[in-house]
């Protein structure tokens, strides 16, 4: 090979090879530096690569600024873009639109995710290009109804009701339905299946007995949640930043009581968690059935989302009147209570930051809503 090599450079000669080695440098050293002023000043780039330099712009800012920083989890500060490029940290904006004609107003928003830090761009350029959040997406194409399939205000809160719904999410590359938007924070369920569980298996005084405590605070179900939550199974780092910290009511009901009543849910509450289950209430205000006014009722699983699902599956909440028994949904029964130490499938709730951006979707299930 290496006899080749000589006599093909014999043959070229010497000089020739130096200078052909001299217009080749040449061509590449010219394509590289046109390359790079192209990208500097002529090259425009998208709202969304102007998004990305905000948010680098802002971490680097952060990171030789930490005092700046929100101290407490769900607290938020807002850095502008003014002062990221007044410190050095980016260029104006209209270096990269290419255009003076475009104005933005444009800050990042940093947001404290259990200790870890999110950060949103805010980029508002009038009609060429504005920021959407997915909360405010969702209210503008779900107009408030009072009859029929639809959002619902209940309370202080915007609930999906009946069956044929434009709630479907995708989310960590799981398919999730929209529950309700409360504070302007969306809550998912989620619709693949996971492991079936026992919701407790603890000794009962009441039964002598191994058959469970309906205690949501101390079961072996939030154990469970907790360890979805820190794993890697269900979340990544990534989307776990999305995720908003909620107050997750566990108040006891009885089977013949008013399962709508917040009063009763919220007579005993975890604050600050990351993930959960459905309640009874939750469940009974997703149908659109009249009847539907007590957990033992199954006109409950009537033009209802939440009881279309294949699998028996956990509520969070407990009997009133029997420590060992919890609330489980069939398709077929609605509502039901069993023993804490049977087995049932699992479907976590968890609530989307208020900050999280519209990317793409209408709610259907073959375009869900996609967030970032």
């Amino acid at each position: 090979m290496s006899e080749i090599i000589n006599e093909y450079i014999k043959k070229i000669g010497t000089k020739n090879l130096i200078i052909i080695g001299i217009v080749f440098i040449s061509i590449i050293t010219c394509a590289v530096i046109g390359s790079l002023i192209y990208y500097n000043f002529f090259y425009k780039k998208s709202f969304s690569e102007i998004e990305d330099i905000m948010v680098n712009a802002a971490k680097s800012y952060y990171s030789k600024n930490e005092d700046e920083l929100p101290e407490n989890i769900s607290e938020s500060t807002q850095i502008e873009v003014n002062t990221l490029v007044s410190q050095e940290y980016m260029k104006d904006i209209a270096n990269y639109t290419k255009d003076e004609n475009i104005t933005c107003d444009a800050s990042v928003n940093v947001t404290n995710i259990n200790n870890t830090y999110r950060y949103t761009p805010l980029l508002d350029c009038g009609d060429d290009y504005t920021y959407e959040t997915i909360v405010n997406h969702i209210k503008e194409k779900e107009p408030i109804v009072t009859e029929g399939e639809g959002l619902y205000q209940i309370d202080n809160d915007l609930v999906f009701r009946g069956e044929k719904l434009k709630n479907y999410v995708k989310f960590a590359d799981h398919n999730w339905r929209i529950i309700k938007i409360s504070d302007d924070k969306i809550y998912l369920i989620l619709t693949d299946t996971l492991d079936r569980t026992i919701w407790d298996d603890r000794y009962n005084n009441e039964r002598d007995n191994n058959y469970g405590i309906n205690d949501y605070s101390v079961s072996r179900i939030r154990d469970y949640l907790n360890n979805l939550y820190t794993g890697d199974s269900l979340f990544n780092e990534e989307n776990k930043l999305l995720l908003a910290n909620f107050n997750l009511n566990i108040g006891k009901v009885g089977e013949t009581e008013d399962g709508k009543s917040a009063e009763l849910e919220k007579s005993n509450i975890i604050e600050n968690q990351y993930i959960g289950l459905i309640t009874v209430r939750d469940f009974m205000n997703a149908s659109l059935d009249a009847n539907c006014k007590t957990p033992e009722n199954t006109s409950c699983t009537n033009y209802n989302f939440i009881a279309d699902y294949d699998y028996n599956f956990f509520t969070m909440t407990g009997d009133k009147n029997k420590s060992y028994n919890v609330y489980q949904i069939s398709k077929s029964s609605g509502l039901y209570l069993t023993r804490a130490s049977y087995r049932g499938y699992v479907r976590p709730v968890i609530s989307i930051t208020k900050d999280a951006l519209y990317v793409s979707g209408t709610g259907t299930s073959k375009k869900p809503y996609r967030f970032k």
